[in-house]
Protein backbone atom coordinates (compact mmCIF):
# COMPACT_ATOMS: atom_id res chain seq x y z
CA UNK A 1 0.00 0.00 0.00
CA UNK A 2 1.30 3.51 -1.13
CA UNK A 3 0.43 5.06 2.96
CA UNK A 4 2.59 2.26 4.31
CA UNK A 5 5.58 3.59 2.44
CA UNK A 6 4.90 6.98 3.34
CA UNK A 7 4.26 5.73 6.96
CA UNK A 8 8.08 4.56 7.26
CA UNK A 9 9.46 7.22 5.73
CA UNK A 10 7.87 9.70 8.16
CA UNK A 11 9.24 7.77 10.88
CA UNK A 12 12.71 7.24 9.22
CA UNK A 13 12.87 11.01 9.09
CA UNK A 14 11.73 11.47 12.85
CA UNK A 15 14.25 8.78 13.43
CA UNK A 16 17.24 10.13 11.93
CA UNK A 17 16.10 13.58 12.84
CA UNK A 18 16.73 12.61 16.61
CA UNK A 19 20.25 11.00 15.82
CA UNK A 20 21.24 13.76 14.47
CA UNK A 21 19.76 16.10 16.96
CA UNK A 22 21.30 13.78 19.63
CA UNK A 23 24.62 13.47 17.83
CA UNK A 24 24.93 9.66 16.55
CA UNK A 25 24.76 10.90 13.17
CA UNK A 26 26.70 13.73 11.52
CA UNK A 27 24.45 16.69 10.66
CA UNK A 28 26.67 17.51 7.65
CA UNK A 29 27.35 15.34 4.70
CA UNK A 30 31.13 14.32 4.15
CA UNK A 31 32.44 14.84 0.57
CA UNK A 32 32.46 11.32 -0.11
CA UNK A 33 30.15 8.24 0.14
CA UNK A 34 31.17 5.05 -0.81
CA UNK A 35 28.88 2.17 -2.31
CA UNK A 36 28.92 -1.72 -2.77
CA UNK A 37 27.47 -5.08 -1.29
CA UNK A 38 28.23 -6.12 1.91
CA UNK A 39 26.20 -8.88 4.30
CA UNK A 40 27.52 -8.10 7.57
CA UNK A 41 26.62 -4.36 8.68
CA UNK A 42 23.14 -3.07 9.94
CA UNK A 43 22.23 0.55 8.69
CA UNK A 44 22.72 2.84 11.73
CA UNK A 45 19.43 5.02 10.82
CA UNK A 46 17.08 1.98 10.74
CA UNK A 47 18.59 -0.38 12.96
CA UNK A 48 18.19 -3.06 10.35
CA UNK A 49 20.71 -5.97 8.79
CA UNK A 50 21.75 -4.78 5.22
CA UNK A 51 21.17 -7.31 2.81
CA UNK A 52 23.76 -8.75 0.12
CA UNK A 53 21.36 -8.18 -2.43
CA UNK A 54 21.33 -4.79 -0.92
CA UNK A 55 23.62 -1.81 -2.20
CA UNK A 56 25.37 -0.45 1.09
CA UNK A 57 26.50 3.10 1.18
CA UNK A 58 29.16 3.87 3.72
CA UNK A 59 29.88 7.17 4.84
CA UNK A 60 33.19 7.82 7.00
CA UNK A 61 32.14 9.97 10.33
CA UNK A 62 34.87 12.58 10.35
CA UNK A 63 34.17 13.31 14.39
CA UNK A 64 34.76 9.57 14.93
CA UNK A 65 36.29 7.99 12.36
CA UNK A 66 33.92 5.63 12.60
CA UNK A 67 32.15 3.95 9.31
CA UNK A 68 28.60 5.04 8.97
CA UNK A 69 26.39 2.03 7.01
CA UNK A 70 23.38 2.99 5.13
CA UNK A 71 20.29 1.46 3.38
CA UNK A 72 19.82 3.60 0.15
CA UNK A 73 16.47 4.95 1.26
CA UNK A 74 18.22 5.95 4.53
CA UNK A 75 20.91 7.43 3.24
CA UNK A 76 18.76 9.71 1.26
CA UNK A 77 16.57 10.51 4.14
CA UNK A 78 19.79 11.53 6.36
CA UNK A 79 21.21 13.41 3.42
CA UNK A 80 17.69 15.63 3.03
CA UNK A 81 17.68 16.02 6.93
CA UNK A 82 21.52 17.14 6.58
CA UNK A 83 20.19 19.18 3.84
CA UNK A 84 18.03 21.32 5.78
CA UNK A 85 20.31 21.95 8.67
CA UNK A 86 17.54 22.68 10.97
CA UNK A 87 18.87 20.81 13.76
CA UNK A 88 19.39 21.87 17.24
CA UNK A 89 22.00 19.99 19.48
CA UNK A 90 24.22 17.21 18.59
CA UNK A 91 27.42 18.02 15.97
Amino acid sequence: MPGESRIRETELQLRITQLIGNGKLPRWMPARIGAGHDDRNVCVACDRRIASEDIEYDVDDERTGRQLNFHLDCCAVWQRECARGTHEGGS
